[in-house]
């Protein structure tokens, strides 16, 4: 009796070692199937994030580009006023020297000394608006030039900032 009894706490000890090993196999499963979707949810993140900071990286790129369109219309701008006042002082002054040249071709008696002299003074003014605004051109390539020195490693200033910063230093000054 005490080996039947014996035998049959042997069968239900390994009846419950069975069942618990089969229960540690489908734990192990089941661990192993969540360490691979854990890992490939790694790499989709790892994915994910290299393209975020691809994106960010062309995004950055982007601004700097719209910020380099829109310094580059300021400057254009700022440019090309004084350099309309040059180009309609000549063209004005051409025609007042056509004028002149007219006047001298006339005979003596035909001849008004006195347009000759306002056409060559107002020459003379325009020639002095073309330095003028000559200058001022001159003066915002220069000074484009040395915040393009100083601004290397410091902030740079907005279109609106550089535009106010200049008159104020260029024209009210």
């Amino acid at each position: 009796m005490a080996s039947l009894a014996g035998l049959f706490m042997f069968a239900i000890i390994s009846i419950f070692l069975f069942r618990n090993n089969l229960s540690k196999q489908k734990a192990n499963r089941l661990l192993q199937m969540q360490k691979e979707e854990i890992h490939a949810q790694r790499e989709n993140i790892a994915t994910a994030y290299d393209q975020l900071k691809s994106t960010q990286s062309q995004l950055i790129q982007s601004e700097k580009m719209a910020s380099m369109g829109e310094l580059a219309s300021g400057i254009a701008h700022e440019i090309q006023n004084p350099l309309n006042f040059v180009n309609n002082f000549t063209q004005v002054s051409d025609e007042m020297v056509d004028e002149v040249l007219d006047e001298q071709g006339k005979s003596m008696e035909k001849r008004d000394e006195k347009l000759v002299q306002e056409l060559l003074q107002d020459v003379k003014s325009n020639l002095q608006k073309i330095r003028k605004h000559g200058l001022q051109a001159d003066a915002i390539v220069k000074n484009m030039l040395e915040h393009s020195k100083k601004g290397q490693g410091t902030r740079e200033l907005n279109r609106s900032e550089f535009t106010r910063q200049w008159i104020s230093e260029n024209v009210l000054s």
